[in-house]
């Protein structure tokens, strides 16, 4: 474990974290809080999701290792569904702040890579956004019903 710890360290520290250099500085802790941000948001979003799903879904009293498959559906409320969106966002946000760190270095195959993941976290975000926009309309049209 010491070994991956180093080498990840290496990997990232060594690569763009520069004193000397302040954008590069914010750029690497950036990416470390909005990872974090992310990571918080979206597990509790599927947590929240799991609580939802119907028990069709679930197997062996454990909810699916494809949650993100149902996460916009319809039935789960649109709080939730903001904030899972929220953590797909940061994530592209995260990624892309090593690519700014690493392109600022000349490194450009670790900025190749964080720029997929970026562009990846990012796209995934505003997709998700139109479905929850369809959502959206589908919860004001039953609550249009219901008032009926």
């Amino acid at each position: 474990m010491g070994i991956s710890i180093h080498t990840g360290w290496h990997f990232l520290g060594n690569g763009i974290l520069d004193l000397h250099d302040t954008l590069n500085f914010f750029m690497f802790w950036g990416f470390i809080l909005l990872f974090l941000a992310a990571a918080f948001i979206g597990g509790a979003a599927s947590r929240k999701i799991a609580e939802y799903m119907p028990p069709q879904y679930m197997k062996d009293g454990e909810r699916s290792l494809h949650l993100d498959l149902y996460a916009l559906d319809p039935w789960i409320p649109l709080p939730v569904q903001r904030n899972y969106i929220l953590s797909h966002f940061l994530m592209g946000l995260a990624g892309l702040c090593l690519v700014i760190a690493y392109v600022r270095k000349g490194d450009w195959g670790p900025a190749a890579v964080f720029f997929a993941v970026g562009a990846a976290g990012i796209w995934g975000g505003m997709t998700e956004t139109m479905t929850y926009r369809r959502n959206k309309r589908l919860h004001e049209q039953k609550e249009a019903q219901s008032e009926d």
